[in-house]
């Protein structure tokens, strides 16, 4: 029942209500959209010594949930005015939150920095976000790279890029081969291929 009631939500109720219900939940008890499975993952990987800065694309519950429990210096892109007025009123200290018009505008702002970031946490934007997997991966960077809700047809094109993706959680969708598709949280690994 609880898998339907999802499908349901994410087939029948339109946008605007859901973007209603997400505003009221982020100024009520904010948390991240994902599993209790894909949370713990992450706090496990924020909790490493070695995580000081975070690339987060698509500002949400992560945005105001990880950055007051870890100690990491939180970049955040958004591409939505009114929900990045939403999280600025919300977010910690320790968030730094950019409105970018576009992916190009993205990329021109965050590849010279790619450097930077131990973690890159892409979820979203919902409509182009193959181009931002396609940017991020164009990095060359030892960042780990975590994509989320990685299930959308659209992203099958710039997953199948990636050497190997490995499902860090079963998601309702994912293949048993632990493959580059899944509901879940991916791991993408941009290694070339070996001979």
């Amino acid at each position: 029942p609880a898998k339907f009631i999802r499908w349901l939500y994410i087939k029948a109720v339109p946008r605007p209500i859901k973007r209603s219900y997400k505003r009221m939940q982020m100024k009520l008890r904010p948390r991240p959209m994902m599993s209790n499975q894909e949370i713990q993952i992450l706090d496990s990987i924020l909790s490493s010594r070695f995580v000081h800065r975070v690339l987060e694309i698509g500002s949400g519950g992560s945005t105001l949930y990880y950055p007051t429990r870890h100690p990491v210096e939180w970049h955040s892109v958004e591409f939505d005015s009114s929900w990045y007025q939403d999280i600025q009123k919300l977010a910690p200290n320790n968030v730094h939150l950019y409105l970018l018009e576009d992916i190009p505008a993205f990329i021109a702002k965050f590849s010279p920095r790619a450097e930077e970031f131990q973690v890159v946490l892409i979820d979203g934007p919902a409509d182009n976000r193959e181009q931002v997997i396609e940017a991020v991966r164009g990095w060359n960077t030892d960042a780990i790279v975590l994509l989320h809700d990685s299930r959308r047809r659209v992203y099958e094109e710039a997953l199948s890029r990636y050497f190997r993706c490995v499902n860090l959680t079963a998601g309702e969708f994912a293949r048993p081969d632990g493959g580059c598709k899944g509901r879940g949280l991916l791991l993408l690994l941009s290694a070339p291929p070996r001979a």
